[in-house]
Order: C-alpha cells, then sequence, then structure tokens
C-alpha cells in the first residue's frame, strides 16, 4: 500500500529567539548624559560667578563713597577741635587758632592802626606794624567797597596767579593766590613767596585775609585754609 504525500505540508514552527541587553551602549548613553549635565552645570555657575563679582564691586565703591561722605565734615571738625578761639573786637570778627599761635594782642608791637591783625605760628614770623612787617597772616580792613576794590586788582607780580569766587562765613569774597615774582625793587624780599589772599565783601568795606610764605619759612597753607573756614563775623 503506497503512503500518501499531503498535499499541504505543516511547517514546522520554531519560538523566535529574544534579543539581550547592549550593556555597552547602555554605559555609554549614561556617560554621554553625565558629562553634558555637567558641562551644563559648569556653564550655569560660571555665569553667576561673574555676575557676583560685577555687581560686588559696585556696592563696595558706593558704601565705600558714603563713608567718606559721611567721614569728611568730622574729620574737618576733629582738626580744630582743640584749637583756641580768638576774637577781635575792633574789626568785628572770631577765628579759630592751633593753641600754640601768636596775635598782635601778645606781641610787644603796640603800634598797629586798629583796623590791623597779625596771626603766626611763631614770633619771627609774626607780622610788626612799625618795621612794616607783614608776618604770615594778616587780617585787614580796608575802608573802600567791594566792588570799586575787586576791580582795581591785579596779579601782575605774581605768576601761577589764581583768581577765584567764593564765599567765607556766607559773604562774598574773591580768593586770589600764586607766588611772588618782582621784576622792580624787592624791598620786602618777596620774590619766590608763595600768598594766598581773601578779599570778603564787608557792606561798605573790604576784610582782606592774607597769607604769606617765603621759601625759608615753614609751610602752613593747610592750617591757613583751616582758619578762614572758621571765621565768624561778629554781629
Amino acid at each position: 500500500m503506497a503512503l500518501e504525500t499531503p498535499a499541504n505540508p505543516t511547517p514546522i514552527q520554531t519560538k523566535p529567539q529574544s534579543k539581550g541587553i547592549s550593556w555597552s551602549k547602555v554605559i555609554v548613553a549614561v556617560v554621554v548624559i553625565l558629562v553634558v549635565a555637567g558641562l551644563i552645570g559648569v556653564g550655569v555657575w560660571y555665569y553667576v560667578d561673574s555676575q557676583t563679582k560685577q555687581e560686588v564691586p559696585s556696592v563696595t565703591n558706593k558704601i565705600s563713597t558714603e563713608s567718606a561722605k559721611t567721614s569728611t565734615p568730622s574729620a574737618q571738625a576733629d582738626e580744630t577741635a582743640d584749637w583756641k578761639t580768638f576774637t577781635s573786637k575792633k574789626i568785628g570778627y572770631s577765628t579759630k587758632l592751633p593753641k600754640s599761635w601768636l596775635t598782635t594782642v601778645g606781641a610787644e608791637d603796640s603800634l598797629c592802626s586798629p583796623n590791623i591783625d597779625f596771626l603766626a605760628p611763631k614770633k619771627d614770623v609774626l607780622g610788626l606794624c612799625a618795621s612794616e612787617f607783614g608776618g604770615m597772616v594778616v587780617v585787614q580792613q580796608i575802608d573802600q567797597k567791594f566792588d570799586v576794590f575787586v576791580a582795581g586788582l591785579n596779579t601782575d607780580s605774581l605768576k601761577n596767579a589764581n583768581k577765584s569766587t567764593t564765599t567765607v562765613d556766607g559773604k562774598q569774597a574773591v580768593k586770589i593766590s600764586g607766588v611772588y615774582n618782582i621784576t622792580g625793587e624787592d624791598m620786602f624780599e618777596l620774590n619766590g613767596s608763595e600768598t594766598i589772599t581773601y578779599y570778603i565783601n564787608q557792606d561798605e568795606k573790604v576784610l582782606s585775609i592774607g597769607y604769606l610764605e617765603k621759601p625759608s619759612w615753614p609751610e602752613n597753607t593747610a592750617i591757613f585754609e583751616l582758619i578762614v573756614s572758621t571765621f565768624k563775623f561778629l554781629d
């Protein structure tokens, strides 16, 4: 008996094999993610740090500036806190002087006119009326109207001359400074001497506050400016 061959033989079915996980690819992906995250973190840190450094100096500078503004008046006040007060009733003003400074009140010369005072740190630079030696600081009242007097001022005998407008105790004033450079006869040996003079409007008169510093004299320009800053006119 012959065997019959089926017309459509049934194929043998096999189970598909499952693919295994590629750990090498997983590790590479994790490393890439970590590197990218690290770069982003570094970038954020650098940006924040740079912004902080830019902002801190401006705050510090502002605080320093405010401190300087606050300390300036008190520093000036401290410089004259232990000074003595000199009052000139004949001219009508008071001012502060270092304790060691001398005035015409204690000078031996008694020939001064009633409208002039001499101030100085020591006797050899204190003015003497009889000898016409003006000394270091001279305060003098001039019987002339301010506008007329100022219009007649000239600085021909000064080099590096500077003329400016200012105020002294709230009164209108003109300040002239420079170094004497006299071309003709130098009777009082002023050549090379530094000078600073304030001319103050005192209604119908002019009050002159003059400073002279010969080359051989001690430097007292800063003290002179402080003296002027403490000037007060009597009512």
